[in-house]
């Protein structure tokens, strides 16, 4: 039986595939936090596929932790799943390996941002200063700038989200290493103060109808890989005249099943 399970599976796994690359899709979005978002961003899209336009998700908190070390742990997304008057149907924290799922949907963590850093300056109302993602060496930093009452400039630096700010003059020499919430004063008569990270997170919607079938597929492989490992074995006997022949076959452990025959031929000739 198992090379007859292992075929089915085989078929079922192709069906289950041309449904889901049918009828299913795939989005990436990058969302601030705070913010309301649709399905828009369509990475895959199949020629059958519905993207829902009923539904939509809000952000509602990002936030990520660290290891003892200061190595980033695990990120976190707290969503809310609206109808078309905004009210909650669903809410859920996700991270990495614990999607948001709904009807088929499923909402995955993949990415993380920094946008901007919120700053008060000299008590005159709350700033945001966008800040680029820079990539070098494997490594990721998060720079911007601002501009002092005097004229000064103050490039910002960050490495992560673990309240360590880093701020340089025009020339790329270090000022001074501020945490979030700290006053930097870069002359007597200016107070500047970073209150808050702007975060966005990456989050990858996802619909696959025929999953369910792909998952029974590999459930039949698995069990006809179990079964194919079973003995199988089967004995003929043949009364030609006045002698009885005696074979057999086996798909596993030959060398017993010989053994095994003979054992069998040696006890009927003794009860004969």
């Amino acid at each position: 039986m198992g090379p007859i399970v292992v075929h089915a599976s085989i078929i079922l796994l192709l069906i289950g595939s041309s449904i889901g690359a049918v009828t299913g899709y795939t989005g990436q979005e990058i969302i601030p936090r705070g913010e309301i978002f649709h399905i828009q961003n369509l990475i895959k899209l199949g020629p059958t596929s519905t993207v829902p336009q009923n539904l939509a998700w809000r952000v509602n908190d990002f936030w990520i932790t660290y290891t003892t070390e200061l190595k980033t742990n695990q990120f976190y997304s707290d969503l809310s799943l609206l109808d078309t008057f905004g009210n909650e149907i669903k809410r859920k924290i996700i991270f990495v390996n614990e999607p948001f799922v709904y009807q088929g949907i499923t909402v995955y963590q993949t990415d993380w941002d920094i946008i901007g850093i919120k700053v008060i300056q000299n008590n005159d109302g709350t700033l945001q200063v966008p800040l680029k993602k820079i990539i070098k060496n494997g490594r990721k930093f998060w720079l911007g700038s601002m501009q002092t009452s005097q004229g000064q400039s103050v490039s910002i630096l960050l490495n992560d989200l673990n309240n360590q700010i880093y701020l340089y003059d025009k020339i790329g020499v270090l000022i001074k290493v501020i945490k979030l919430g700290e006053t930097f004063s870069p002359n007597p008569t200016e107070f500047i103060t970073f209150t808050e990270f702007l975060t966005s997170t990456g989050l990858q919607i996802k619909t696959d109808p025929g999953l369910r079938t792909v998952y029974l597929a590999f459930f039949f492989l698995i069990i006809s890989a179990y079964a194919s490992f079973i003995s199988y074995s089967q004995i003929w006997s043949v009364e030609n005249q006045a002698k009885l022949e005696l074979t057999g076959n086996s798909n596993r452990a030959v060398l017993f099943f010989q053994t095994e025959i003979q054992r069998i031929i040696n006890k009927t000739r003794l009860n004969f």
